[in-house]
């Protein structure tokens, strides 16, 4: 179980393994789909890869601000899945961070690849609790499960 406070300490690592971990706290059709970690391309190992019927959503995970390096990380990524898979499923990219630059908007759209930008513990909490009914992870906010709607919680 990951239990993680608002510690500015918080290693990429550690976001990694609870995304790994509950990949649904990032989109919620993500839950009961292969996603793989850490998956190997040319240009380095994306951190979590999502294989959906007619998609493939490519995650980069950052624990500092996001910046132009890291949306150009993702985009060698995406390029990469693209070039793999050719034209059998769409290519999409999350960068999840900290609050971008303030540029960064306008360069995501000279890029060829729908991306999404998510921010940690605003788009996407890091602050969890786990359902007592159906065991899955909810923000730690949350008074009823947003899967099952218990509202006990481990």
């Amino acid at each position: 179980m990951f239990f993680f406070n608002e510690d500015p300490k918080l290693s990429e690592k550690e976001i990694q393994i609870l995304y790994q971990t509950h990949p649904y706290l990032i989109e919620s059709k993500f839950l009961n789909q292969k996603i793989i970690p850490q998956y190997s391309l040319p240009s380095g190992f994306a951190d979590i890869v999502v294989f959906l019927e007619n998609e493939i959503v490519v995650t980069e995970l950052k624990i500092e601000n996001l910046n132009y390096n890291h949306l150009l990380q993702l985009k060698d990524y995406l390029e990469d899945v693209q070039s793999k898979f050719k034209d059998t499923k769409i290519v999409r990219g999350i960068l999840i961070g900290k609050t971008p630059d303030k540029d960064l908007d306008s360069v995501i759209e000279n890029i060829s690849f729908n991306i999404k930008i998510m921010i940690l513990n605003r788009d996407i909490p890091i602050d969890i609790k786990i359902c007592n009914i159906c065991r899955l992870a909810n923000d730690l906010k949350n008074e009823k499960c947003v899967y099952c709607n218990n509202n006990s919680f481990l």
